[in-house]
């Protein structure tokens, strides 16, 4: 799995979510996980923003994540903040750990950043393997809200007050076969009106049916499926977010 994350995504995203920024998944989680006794792993933590939190709330949580540069952002987070919370690089897919654990939570859509069945596949096989017999798995997916091709987003961030970071966001294809949406960023940093530098990125999202999703769920051996919508909050919100919650059997 190819990362999402530059040097420019990762300071826009930092400016645009930021650690402890919420939509409602911050306080969703604290609350599923504040009856898990054991450890926690979040995949996909990226700078931190649902991780830091949930940490902070006396959560036995740890995360990895495959961007190089939004984990170094979130470390030097923890380094200047003191805080006794293990992050490391790695891939969703093959990733290393010698904890087992009771709950693993990937919210915000990132699981939907593997873009074919198979690494989905390999990713839920792999949850499940290092969850404890009666552990939970959290994970938020959106549906696609009418996206098409040719759909474009123009927003710009300040970073100071010389400095912008332009950001144009591009669907680009799609593949009917996987259900997959490519779009393509491109961001812009300008000082006095001055380009310093650009960043191009692929960014492909693998959506699902509710029913495709509980399939794959239950093909890898998950069981008591169940959904919360737009964590409780707004259930009319769109694009609607879903949390699939999902057990290891016994």
């Amino acid at each position: 799995m190819k990362s999402a994350y530059k040097t420019l995504s990762t300071q826009v995203y930092q400016l645009d979510k930021p650690i402890g920024k919420s939509f409602g998944d911050i306080e969703f989680y604290q609350q599923v996980l504040s009856s898990v006794k054991g450890k926690v792993l979040e995949p996909a933590c990226g700078n931190g923003r649902i991780l830091v939190p949930i940490f902070n709330a006396g959560i036995d949580i740890e995360g990895f994540d495959l961007s190089e540069d939004m984990l170094k952002t979130l470390t030097s987070y923890i380094e200047d903040h003191k805080l006794a919370l293990n992050v490391w690089h790695d891939d969703m897919t093959t990733f290393q750990t010698n904890h087992q654990y009771e709950a693993i939570v990937l919210p915000a859509g990132s699981f939907m950043l593997l873009n074919t069945e198979n690494l989905a596949k390999k990713a839920l096989n792999r949850f499940y393997e290092v969850l404890h017999p009666g552990g939970k798995l959290f994970i938020d997916i959106y549906l696609s809200g009418g996206l098409q091709i040719g759909d474009t987003d123009v927003r710009t961030f300040r970073v100071d007050d010389a400095t912008t970071i332009n950001l144009k966001m591009v669907v680009k294809d799609y593949d009917d076969k996987e259900n997959v949406f490519t779009s393509e960023h491109v961001y812009k940093q300008y000082t006095n009106d001055i380009l310093r530098e650009s960043e191009r990125e692929v960014f492909p999202l693998k959506f699902y049916t509710l029913d495709t999703f509980k399939t794959l769920l239950s093909c890898s051996g998950f069981s008591n499926i169940i959904t919360h919508k737009n964590y409780g909050k707004d259930v009319h919100k769109q694009p609607a977010m879903y949390t699939f919650e999902a057990s290891k059997s016994y």
